[in-house]
């Protein structure tokens, strides 16, 4: 009775050093690979490099389209309209050129073609 106790004692022990062994082989290892940023757009209006910002707390008020070059201008109310509706928790990001104080993206007539 005691050896048949004492074999599944072991055996046991050695099922949680074996499961052990796998979550610390298949743990938190970095795989050495870079994380994906994402393709940032170059500025139209002075080609330098945009960098990607979240909406919310967006203080720059003129837009630029890469596509057919058209500069619009969004007004403070406009502005505070847009960020009350996405809201902090939602995450989207615009493309902004800290050159122009503009935010490079596509307009809603290139995005409708």
């Amino acid at each position: 009775m005691k050896a048949r106790l004492c074999r599944k004692s072991v055996a046991g022990w050695l099922i949680v050093a074996f499961a052990t062994s796998l979550v610390l082989l298949s743990g938190c290892h970095s795989s050495s690979k870079a994380v994906a940023t994402g393709a940032t757009e170059v500025c139209p209006g002075c080609q330098a490099e945009t960098r990607i910002q979240p909406i919310t707390g967006m203080t720059y008020t003129t837009c630029i389209c890469p596509s057919c070059k058209k500069v619009s201008t969004l007004d403070s109310s406009t502005r505070a309209r847009v960020e009350a509706y996405v809201g902090g928790e939602v995450g989207d990001t615009v493309c902004v050129c800290d050159d122009c104080k503009a935010v490079v993206e596509i307009c809603s007539t290139c995005r409708s073609r």
